[in-house]
C-alpha cells in the first residue's frame, strides 16, 4: 500500500547564532521562531505560509504533521521536527520522519543541499537558489542598529521585495529537495535503515550530561596555564615573544632543529626522535618544544564547545550524525565530535588516577595536578572524556565490541588465523605478536600494543612505509603512529610480511575484490567475489558479497542486504615507481567522492584493500546498530529487567547507557552485552564478543 507523503521546509529567526550554539540551544530559546514554512502533499502544488499573513498555520498541514501515517520529509529533517515541537508543540513520530540528506549520505553524496545537487547533476530549475546566505543574514539573525539601519529585525514591511526573494527561496527549498528525494529513493535502501534512523533522533534528542563544573574549571585551569608556560619559555630562550614562529624557529635551529617549519606533527616528529636517539637536538631546545605543544593544545576548546552548546538541563544534544562517515555508514561526530575525542594518557586510565584528577581540576588546583600527573595541560586534556556524565540518579554502562574490524575482516575472507585464534579464546594482537616475533603467547604481553597497527592496518594492504622528502612517514609506519604506536621503519616492514604470509585468505580477498570490480564495470553486470584458495582449501572461496551496477553507481551488497554506493565508477591505468626505479602500470577503480581530507566532489583512486576496508568498517556499523536496536527495543520497557536501559551516546564501536545509580552492575552489563554480541541473521557465525564496565564518568575501559 503506498504511503502519502509530505514535504516540508522552514525558516526561522532567532536572537542567538544556530551555528554557534547548535541546534538544542537555538530551537529552545524563546526568541527563536518560524518566519515561513512551505509544503507539499505528494504531487500536489507546493503551499506555504508565513508570518506576515497574520494567520495560524493551514489545519491540514497540522493534522499531517500529527499523522504518523504520512511520512514527512525534509532535507536535516532533525531542524524541521524539533523546530515544530518547540515553536508549534507538534510532537510527531521519529518514525514518520525521513531526511533527504541521510538519503543522499547512503548513496555517498555529502555537503549541503546545494553542494548535492550539484554534484548529483541536478539542473538549475531543480536546485537551491545562490542567494539563501544573504537573505537568511537579512531575515534570520539580529541586524546592528545603524543611522541607516534603524530596525532590529528586517521584514515584510522593511523589505518587501526582499521578503518575496524570501519566500521563493523556501518555496525551491522543498522543490530541490523533492527532486533529489525522488531521484534517490529509486536506488535499494533497506527499510531497516530507516528503523535505525529513528532511533538516532531519539538518542540524540536525549543527549549526555555534561560536567558543567568540570568544564568551567578545566577552561579556567587551561588559561591560566597557558601564559604561565610561555613565561617559561620565554626564560628558556631569552626571546622577548616565544611562541612567535619568526623568533623561536632561529632560536631552535642553532640547536640541533632540523626543519622549516613549527606544525604540531613536525614538532612531535623532532621530539620523539630525539628521545629515542635519532637526533642531535640539545636538551633545552627539546623542552622547549614539548613547552609549545602544551600551550597549544586545542583540545581545551572541547570544554567551551561543551558549554556554548549543551541545553539548559545540561546534556549535550544533536553531536551524532547517521550516515556522517561517507562510503561505510558509520556515525560521524558533530560539534563536539566525540567520534575523535584526544587520547587519555596511560598514567591516568587507571580508575582512581582519573578519579584524583577530576578533584583536581573541580577544586581548580593547579599544584595538585602538576603533582599528580607532571604538565597539567596534558591532564586537563584526558580529563575530556570524564566530563560525560550519566544524569542525576543513574550511571553509565558502557561496553565495546571486542576487536571489531579484527573479527570481521577474519568472518569476511573465512581467515583460518583469525579464526583459530578466536575460537582459542586468545588475544588477537598478542598472537600476532608470537607469529610476527617468533616468540610464546605468554612473553608477548610487552609486544601488544606495537603488533596492533599491523593486525588492523595490514589487512587494508597498507605497505611498511617510507620516509618521503618532507620527513613524513607513510604506510603503515604513519599509521602506527597515528595510534601513538611507535616502530621503526624495519619494524613496520617486517610486521607486514609477516601479517600477508599469516594471512594469505585476506591477501587473495584484495584481489577477488578488484578482479570483481573490474568485471562489473566492464559488463555492467552484477559479479559475485570469489577468491583463489589457499593452502589447506579444497577450492576458490566465495565471499559474502556481490559487487552490483545500478547505474551511475557501483555497489557493494553486503551480508546485511545494505549497499555501499561508489558514483561513476571508472577503470584508469596508473604508473607506480617503486623505490628500486621499477616502474608498473595496472587498472585501477575509480569514483567520484569527497576526499578523506579537504572539501570539493573530486575523482578518487580506490584499490583492493581499500574496498576491504571499507567493507569491514560498514559490516561493523551494521553489528552495533542491530545491537543498539535490541538495547532500545528490551531495555527501555519494564519487561524481564528491574532497570531502564538507554543510550545517550555511541563512539565508534562502544556503547553508553544510563541506567539507574542502584542497578545491578553485573546484571545490566552482561544485558548490553548480549544485545550487541547476539548473532545477526545475516551473519549467524560471526564471532562476536564485547567488554564493557559501570561507572560516574565515561572512560575507555
Amino acid at each position: 500500500m503506498s504511503r502519502d507523503f509530505l514535504h516540508i521546509d522552514l525558516e526561522s529567526r532567532s536572537e542567538v547564532d544556530l551555528v554557534k550554539i547548535g541546534l538544542d540551544r537555538y530551537v529552545t530559546d524563546s526568541s527563536t521562531e518560524i518566519l515561513m514554512g512551505a509544503w507539499q502533499f505528494n504531487e500536489n502544488p507546493i503551499q506555504q505560509w508565513d508570518l506576515s499573513t497574520g494567520r495560524n498555520p493551514d489545519r491540514d498541514l497540522i493534522e499531517a504533521l500529527r499523522d504518523p501515517n504520512i511520512i514527512k520529509w525534509a532535507f536535516n529533517a532533525q531542524f524541521e521536527r524539533r523546530m515544530l515541537e518547540e515553536c508549534w508543540g507538534i510532537k510527531s513520530d521519529y518514525r514518520s520522519w525521513r531526511c533527504t540528506m541521510v538519503l543522499a549520505y547512503m548513496l555517498g553524496f555529502c555537503g549541503t543541499l546545494g553542494q548535492i545537487g550539484r554534484a548529483a547533476g541536478f539542473k538549475s530549475d531543480k536546485m537551491k537558489f545562490d542567494s539563501g546566505k544573504d537573505l537568511i543574514n537579512i531575515f534570520s539573525k539580529p541586524q546592528r542598529i545603524t543611522k541607516a539601519q534603524t530596525n532590529r529585525w528586517r521584514d515584510w514591511e522593511t523589505d518587501p521585495d526582499k521578503w518575496e526573494e524570501f519566500l521563493g527561496y523556501n518555496r525551491q527549498d522543498v522543490v530541490a529537495e523533492k527532486a533529489q528525494k525522488d531521484r534517490f529513493i529509486r536506488f535499494p535502501i533497506p527499510e531497516v535503515e530507516w528503523d535505525y534512523y529513528a532511533i538516532d533522533q531519539m538518542i540524540n534528542d536525549r543527549g549526555v550530561m555534561i560536567n558543567r563544573q568540570q568544564a568551567q574549571a578545566a577552561i579556567y585551569l587551561g588559561e591560566q596555564r597557558k601564559p604561565q608556560i610561555v613565561s617559561e619559555m620565554a626564560a628558556l630562550t631569552k626571546l622577548k615573544n616565544p611562541n612567535s614562529p619568526t623568533q623561536l624557529l632561529p632560536w631552535l635551529k642553532e640547536r640541533g632543529y632540523p626543519f622549516d617549519d613549527l606544525r604540531k606533527d613536525t614538532v612531535k616528529k623532532v621530539i620523539r626522535e630525539e628521545e629515542s636517539g635519532e637526533n642531535e637536538l640539545k636538551a633545552i631546545a627539546c623542552r622547549v618544544l614539548k613547552m609549545r605543544l602544551d600551550a597549544s593544545k586545542t583540545s581545551i576548546a572541547k570544554y567551551k564547545t561543551m558549554l556554548a552548546s549543551c541545553g539548559h538541563d545540561g546534556r549535550f544534544r544533536y553531536s551524532l550524525q547517521f550516515y556522517g562517515a561517507q562510503r561505510t555508514g558509520r556515525w560521524a561526530g558533530r560539534r563536539l565530535q566525540t567520534q575523535n575525542l584526544p587520547r587519555t594518557p596511560k598514567s591516568l586510565e587507571d580508575v582512581e588516577m582519573m578519579m584524583r584528577a577530576n578533584y583536581y581540576i573541580q577544586t581548580r588546583d593547579m599544584d595538585g595536578l602538576l603533582l599528580l600527573n607532571g604538565e597539567p595541560m596534558d591532564t586537563l586534556v584526558g580529563a575530556i572524556r570524564s566530563c560525560f556524565i550519566p544524569g542525576e540518579g543513574k550511571k553509565f554502562c558502557v561496553s565495546d565490541l571486542s576487536s571489531i574490524e579484527s573479527v570481521v575482516i577474519g568472518w569476511l575472507t573465512n581467515c583460518k588465523w583469525f579464526l583459530d585464534t578466536l575460537r582459542a579464546g586468545r588475544d588477537l594482537y598478542r598472537s600476532f605478536a608470537a607469529e610476527w616475533l617468533d616468540i610464546p603467547y605468554e612473553d608477548t604481553k610487552p609486544h601488544r600494543s606495537k603488533a596492533k597497527p599491523a593486525t588492523l592496518g595490514a589487512g587494508y594492504r597498507l605497505g611498511g612505509g617510507e620516509l618521503l622528502p618532507d620527513g613524513k612517514k607513510t604506510g603503515l609506519w604513519a599509521y602506527g603512529e597515528n595510534m601513538q604506536v611507535f616502530m621503526t621503519k624495519e619494524e613496520s616492514h617486517s610486521s607486514v610480511k609477516a601479517f600477508r604470509q599469516l594471512c594469505p585468505e585476506i591477501v587473495q580477498s584484495w584481489y577477488a575484490l578488484e578482479k570483481a570490480v573490474e568485471r562489473c564495470i566492464k559488463t555492467q553486470s552484477d559479479v559475485k567475489v570469489i577468491r583463489k584458495s589457499v593452502d589447506g582449501e579444497d577450492g576458490p572461496v566465495a565471499l559474502p558479497l556481490t559487487i552490483e551496477w545500478r547505474k551511475p553507481f557501483l555497489c557493494i551488497l553486503l551480508p546485511s542486504g545494505r549497499r555501499l554506493y561508489y558514483k561513476n565508477p571508472k577503470l584508469v591505468r596508473r604508473k607506480t615507481t617503486w623505490a628500486d626505479g621499477t616502474t608498473t602500470s595496472k587498472l585501477n577503480f575509480c569514483y567520484m567522492g569527497k576526499p578523506s581530507q579537504g572539501q570539493g566532489w573530486v575523482k578518487l583512486l580506490s584499490h583492493g584493500g581499500k574496498l576491504i576496508e571499507n567493507i569491514v568498517q560498514a559490516i561493523a556499523r551494521d553489528v552495533l546498530a542491530a545491537g543498539m536496536m535490541r538495547v532500545e527495543k528490551f531495555g527501555t520497557k519494564f519487561t524481564h529487567l528491574p532497570f531502564i536501559m538507554e543510550v545517550v551516546m555511541h563512539v565508534h564501536d562502544e556503547l553508553v547507557t544510563e541506567i539507574d545509580a542502584n542497578a545491578d552492575e553485573e546484571l545490566a552489563l552482561n544485558f548490553l552485552k548480549r544485545c550487541m554480541t547476539k548473532p545477526v541473521k545475516w551473519a549467524p557465525d560471526l564471532p562476536l564478543g564485547a567488554a564493557g564496565f559501570c561507572g560516574t564518568f565515561y572512560r575507555k575501559d
